[in-house]
């Protein structure tokens, strides 16, 4: 699939050895959790069959959760866009399911506006123990052997697949957009696709990717060799094809990738990009957590530009590629 750089790998290794003594401090056995139903009784009360769930909905009666689900993880919400802020969430809920605690954000989510995420108990959490996690992309498996029986606030960017594998059908659930979003793009598929054809969409990450500061640090913007080589394996694969482009950069998308079966997206909004390319059936990403997520929600075969993060860059001794990269996508 793809060669591992070394001297990444080394720079990793190194940034989980220099926190091997504030690992110690946390870590216990992993079965340090209690089994009260906390977590699954918080979850039912937001997604049960009883919910109604709708854009008028502002509390939930918590009630019902047992009276000994006292204990509690908070998010220390991080800077940083749409992708970056899913991956915070998601380890959040996680840590939360794996340890049968209450999750709770410190900070508003604007991705609130996207998806019909949990409404959070408003507690005033005492006697917390905090866990960061130093780099981005490297999953840190300390978060499996905490002290389930404390409260705990977590920061950092949990870049990886790994906080969450365990709770894929969760996050799936959590993240479904809204309705409101999705009906523009399923109609502009229904409309520009044939009967039996397959749709890909390649997003194509370029924007502040483009500047040299970002190129300098490892961001890595993919040409159209790569997009060719992506509808490629494709077209071998899938008898007959539509490819939908969504991207920061449609101009550029218009004047370079040709061929036949190709579409734009028609949308000028995030948002309803986001909605194109969860709604194909496979996705191509380039670079970025926007793409990543795209692609992790379709749930068909992903092709990744495999040049990202630039070999030898700071980027790269932030990423180990196995956690950031799920193992069933096909590196290109």
């Amino acid at each position: 699939m793809y060669l591992k750089d070394s001297g990444t790998f080394k720079a990793v290794d190194k940034l989980k050895s220099d926190t091997n003594s504030y690992k110690d401090k946390f870590t216990t056995v992993s079965t340090n959790a209690s089994t009260n139903g906390c977590f699954q009784s918080f979850w039912e009360l937001n997604f049960g069959v009883k919910t109604t769930l709708n854009a008028e909905r502002k509390e939930v009666n918590y009630t019902g959760i047992p009276r000994n689900c006292n204990r509690y993880v908070m998010l220390d919400l991080l800077p940083g866009r749409t992708g970056n802020i899913m991956f915070q969430f998601a380890a959040l809920i996680g840590l939360a399911k794996r340890y049968d605690l209450i999750p709770l954000v410190k900070d508003h989510l604007t991705i609130g506006q996207w998806f019909e995420l949990p409404i959070f108990p408003r507690v005033e959490m005492i006697d917390s123990m905090e866990l960061k996690s130093p780099v981005c992309c490297v999953y840190d498996d300390v978060f499996e052997h905490i002290n389930g029986f404390n409260n705990w606030t977590i920061s950092g960017y949990f870049q990886s697949w790994k906080y969450f594998s365990h709770v894929k059908q969760i996050i799936e659930q959590m993240f479904t957009l809204k309705e409101v979003f999705t009906k523009n793009a399923i109609a502009f598929l229904n409309e520009t696709r044939s009967p039996g054809q397959w749709t890909v969409c390649i997003h194509v990450r370029r924007g502040d990717m483009l500047m040299p500061s970002a190129s300098m640090r490892g961001y890595r913007v993919a040409g159209i060799d790569f997009i060719n080589r992506a509808m490629e394996y494709y077209r071998t694969g899938l008898l007959n094809v539509l490819f939908v482009m969504v991207s920061d950069g449609i101009l550029w998308c218009r004047e370079n990738i040709r061929g036949e079966n190709i579409t734009f997206s028609p949308f000028y909004s995030n948002l309803d990009d986001f909605a194109l390319m969860t709604s194909c059936d496979h996705v191509v990403v380039t670079s970025g957590t926007f793409g990543w997520w795209g692609a992790w929600l379709s749930r068909g075969t992903t092709v990744y530009f495999k040049d990202y993060p630039g070999s030898g860059s700071w980027l790269a001794s932030q990423t180990n590629r196995e956690d950031y990269y799920p193992r069933h996508w096909v590196a290109i």
